[in-house]
């Protein structure tokens, strides 16, 4: 993909810090993600991933700087965002289907107690279930799935909505390994549709799969091209030991990240 064509930005994040009281979780950070890619967020435990994406979907304060998503505050842009979250609020021994879970992604923010269901609604939910292999599913208590069932039953409620940004934060943390595998080949034919932010520990699926990428260890250490050699590891992760790309592209800075969609 073409970061310099005339895409608009879908997210601009223009240095944004968070602070836990004095503690810097993420510093100065500018990005700017352009409709319709496929951006890979990785970095070490600890080194801010799920503390950015929760700073960019307006869920955590920022201390300084801004985040706009199509235009818009995160607040105001939610109704086109899906969300997959790394720690799910559900509570696995409620008693609910996965095809209620998945229908309750249309509940809109502010629901009034008098909310029912239109015909769309479950014509919706059931068209995502479907697209995703769900069917034989639909009936069964959340309680009753396997982990990666589970969170293909996230992402099923997340894509519910039809969104214009689709956000996921380690989808394929404590799935097997035939499970991440379908997650990654979902995302690769959403991408055609929607522009997707992924946080993930899978280092090969996101450099062979992502258009771009960012390291984060508190601050940007890396955004660019899907490409990073042994430094890049080091300074990442604090180790060489791991995947290794042997095509290296430079750090962009603030201003450059934030003038990549000025050509528009």
């Amino acid at each position: 993909m073409d970061y310099a064509g005339a895409n608009p930005a879908a997210i601009r994040v223009e240095h944004a810090s968070i602070y836990y009281g004095q503690t810097p979780a993420i510093a100065d950070v500018c990005l700017v993600v352009p409709e319709g890619a496929y951006l890979g967020i990785i970095g070490p435990n600890g080194g801010g991933k799920s503390t950015l994406l929760n700073g960019i979907l307006g869920l955590i304060p920022l201390s300084t700087g801004k985040v706009s998503i199509f235009g818009q505050s995160p607040e105001l842009a939610r109704k086109a965002i899906g969300y997959v979250p790394q720690h799910t609020t559900l509570n696995r021994r409620f008693p609910i289907t996965l095809a209620e879970v998945v229908l309750s992604g249309r509940i809109p923010a502010g629901v009034s107690p008098f909310f029912r269901y239109r015909a769309e609604d479950r014509d919706a939910a059931n068209q995502v279930i479907q697209r995703l292999g769900l069917e034989r599913l639909a009936k069964r208590q959340a309680s009753q799935l396997s982990g990666g069932e589970f969170q293909k039953m996230l992402l099923a409620r997340a894509m519910v909505s039809q969104p214009k940004l689709l956000v996921l934060d380690e989808p394929t943390a404590n799935v097997d390994a035939p499970s991440r595998a379908q997650i990654f080949e979902l995302l690769q034919e959403l991408r055609r549709e929607m522009t997707i932010l992924l946080v993930s520990h899978d280092l090969l699926d996101i450099v062979t799969r992502a258009d771009r990428i960012v390291c984060v260890n508190q601050k940007v250490i890396y955004q660019g091209e899907p490409a990073l050699d042994e430094n890049m590891m080091e300074s990442v992760f604090g180790s060489r030991v791991g995947l290794y790309v042997p095509q290296q592209q430079p750090k962009e800075s603030c201003s450059s990240a934030t003038k990549e969609t000025s050509h528009a």
